[in-house]
C-alpha cells in the first residue's frame, strides 16, 4: 500500500448501527483498540442518518490486521440482535412531589444565606432535608400520583409510536418491580398483557426510607389491578431483609448462600442489576420489557449494559436497547 509502504496492510472494518440520530457509539472503543494494535484510525465515514460506518485502519503488522479482521467478523455477527430490551421508569409517585417541594425550599433558603450549589455544605443540607421529609411513614411504598398515572399513559402512547416508527417488536414478557409505583405503571402501559411478571430483583435501591419499602406480596396480589400478574419471582438473588419479608413470609430467605443487606450502596445495586439481567435474559424471550426505578436503572445502564455516562431516567422515561452476546462472551448493546 503506498500509504504504508510495501509491508503495509490495510484493513477495512465495517460496523452497522441502528440509530438514525445518535453518533456511532462504539467508534471511540474501536479507535482505541486500533491504537493499541498500532493501527491508527485514518478514515471514519458515517453520513448523517446512515445505518453503517466504514472505518479504515492502516498497519505494517499483518498480525494486528488479522486481529481487527477477527473483530470485524464478530461485529458482523452483532448485527443480528439477540434481545430487544425496553427499560421504563415508573411515573411520578407521591414521594417525588415531596422531594421536589423540599428541594426547592432548601435551595431558596440556602441562596438567601449566600451558599452556592456544588459546595459540600450546600449539598449536605439539601440531602439532609430530603431524607428528613422522606422519613414520613405515610410515604410507605409510595403509590403513583395522579400526574404519574397520566405520565404512564403518555409512555404507553410513546411506546406504541416508537414500535410503529422503528418496526420494533413489542415485549412478549414484561418484568416489573414489586413496589406499587412500578406495578401501577406497568398495569397502565401494558394493560391486558398476558405475561406480566413481578420480580423482586428489580426493586429500588434499599435505602431504609419508607417510600422504598414494598408492601407484603400477599397484600398486593389481592388488588384487582395486580391480580393477573405472575408473582413467582419474589425470591431475590441478593436478599434484602424488609418488614414485608417478616410480615408476608413468602419471601423469607431459604438459601444460606444469599447475602443479607439492610441498606444497599451503588455497588450492591449494580451487582443485583447484573444478576437480574442474566436471570431475565434466561427467560428465552426475544423482546423484554422492564419496569423499575431510577436507582436500579442507573446501575443497570452504567454497569452490565456498558454505558457508564448514561443520564438518570426521568419519570416514565422509556429507553430501548438491542443486546447481543458476542462470541467472546461479552455483552454488546446499542
Amino acid at each position: 500500500d503506498p500509504l504504508c509502504g510495501r509491508r503495509g496492510v490495510a484493513c477495512n472494518l465495517r460496523f452497522r448501527h441502528t440509530s438514525t440520530s445518535s453518533p456511532l457509539v462504539r467508534l471511540p472503543q474501536l479507535a482505541a483498540l486500533g491504537a493499541q494494535l498500532e493501527m491508527p484510525l485514518v478514515i471514519a465515514c458515517c453520513a448523517a442518518g446512515a445505518t453503517a460506518a466504514t472505518l479504515l485502519f492502516r498497519s505494517r503488522s499483518l498480525k494486528a490486521a488479522r486481529e481487527l479482521q477477527k473483530l470485524d467478523r464478530e461485529l458482523h455477527e452483532l448485527d443480528q440482535v439477540d434481545v430487544t430490551l425496553y427499560l421504563i421508569r415508573h411515573g411520578e409517585a407521591i414521594h417525588n412531589i415531596e422531594e421536589r417541594i423540599v428541594n426547592a425550599n432548601s435551595k431558596r433558603m440556602l441562596a438567601e444565606l449566600g451558599l452556592n450549589e456544588g459546595e459540600d455544605t450546600y449539598e449536605a443540607i439539601v440531602q439532609g432535608a430530603r431524607k428528613m421529609v422522606l422519613q414520613n411513614p405515610l410515604l410507605h411504598d409510595a403509590p403513583l400520583s395522579e400526574h404519574g398515572q397520566r405520565e404512564a399513559e403518555g409512555a404507553r402512547e410513546r411506546i406504541k409510536a416508537f414500535v410503529a416508527q422503528r418496526a420494533l417488536p413489542e415485549p412478549s414478557v414484561v418484568f416489573v418491580s414489586p413496589l406499587q409505583r412500578a406495578l401501577k405503571t406497568a398495569a397502565i402501559i401494558y394493560e391486558g398483557h398476558p405475561d406480566l411478571r413481578v420480580c423482586e430483583d428489580l426493586r429500588e435501591r434499599q435505602t431504609g426510607l419508607p417510600c422504598d419499602e414494598r408492601s407484603p406480596a400477599k397484600q398486593l396480589r389481592k388488588r384487582l389491578t395486580f391480580q393477573d400478574m405472575v408473582w413467582n419471582l419474589m425470591e431475590s438473588t441478593v436478599s434484602v431483609k424488609t418488614d414485608a419479608d417478616t410480615n408476608d413470609g413468602h419471601e423469607s430467605p431459604s438459601r444460606s448462600s444469599w447475602r443479607h443487606v439492610d441498606i444497599e450502596d451503588s455497588s450492591s445495586v449494580r451487582c443485583r442489576s447484573t444478576l437480574a439481567l442474566e436471570k431475565l435474559l434466561d427467560c428465552g424471550a426475544s423482546t423484554i420489557g422492564l419496569v423499575s426505578h431510577k436507582g436500579f436503572l442507573r446501575e443497570l445502564e452504567r454497569g452490565p449494559l456498558g454505558h457508564p455516562e448514561a443520564k438518570e431516567f426521568g419519570n416514565a422515561e422509556v429507553r430501548v436497547y438491542e443486546l447481543r452476546r458476542a462470541p467472546t462472551g461479552h455483552m454488546c448493546t446499542r
